[in-house]
């Protein structure tokens, strides 16, 4: 008979370890996220969430998001940095 405690020191044979399923989980985040910067490059502004305009705290009237420019987007950081490698990619040729 064997003790209950034993198969804990051993590894599974079969197994990855953590650290492994760790990179590829971050491997995967980063290839869903260059993904999303290639399909939808721009996201809803944060400052007016994506209204073009905020209505100021003191005041009644509403004003066009000056961060925007009232279009109620931004260009994503992932797809800034897209554009910059494609711009020295064109420049070199």
């Amino acid at each position: 008979m064997r003790p209950l405690f034993a198969a804990t020191a051993i590894p599974s044979p079969g197994g990855l370890p953590w650290w492994l399923w760790l990179a590829l989980a971050g491997l995967l985040g980063a290839l869903y996220y260059v993904a999303e910067c290639a399909w939808w490059p721009f996201a809803p502004c944060r400052k007016c969430e994506g209204r073009g305009k905020f209505q100021p705290k003191e005041r009644r009237v509403w004003r066009r998001c000056r961060r925007c420019k009232g279009s109620g987007t931004r260009l994503r950081f992932g797809r800034r940095i897209w554009n910059r490698f494609a711009k020295v990619r064109r420049a070199a040729s």
